[in-house]
């Protein structure tokens, strides 16, 4: 089962992509991250408290990973009972305001496949494709995206 996850932008301020090419790129990342994390602006109002916005994390690598050889990869924050294992069905506050969920593209993979529309949607990344065609503006809705069952 796929689910989309919806993010309110809570600025109008441009948010960079950064694409990485070489696995050298992690150091990056997790500076920006740990940025964002600081950031005393990435907080919302509700009632009489601030709280932390949610940070749903997107990496675009130029690389292929070593072990994943898929074009499109989903990290969800799971929480377990350490003595039991069993996985606990409800969220706290304070642990979603201290981890985040990932997507990780891998570019060079989405050449091999493009099994559904978000796949197929983010080969306007791939560098033959974006240099031999003209860049096309797609807009798509939530609804829509939901309609396609992918």
């Amino acid at each position: 089962m796929i689910y989309y996850k919806y993010v309110n932008i809570k600025t109008e301020e441009p948010h960079p992509i950064q694409k990485a090419k070489f696995s050298t790129d992690i150091m990056r990342f997790r500076n920006y991250l740990a940025r964002q994390y600081s950031n005393k602006n990435n907080v919302y109002e509700q009632g009489d408290r601030s709280k932390a916005c949610p940070i749903l994390s997107i990496y675009f690598l130029g690389h292929r990973l070593d072990n994943v050889h898929v074009p499109v990869i989903r990290v969800e924050r799971k929480y377990y009972d350490n003595a039991t294992g069993g996985e606990l069905p409800v969220r706290e506050e304070f642990i979603e305001s201290l981890t985040h969920d990932s997507f990780v593209i891998q570019i060079p993979e989405l050449r091999r496949k493009r099994r559904n529309l978000l796949e197929k949607v983010l080969a306007v990344f791939e560098q033959p494709v974006s240099k031999k065609r003209p860049i096309f503006l797609i807009f798509l809705s939530p609804s829509t995206l939901r309609s396609t069952g992918r």
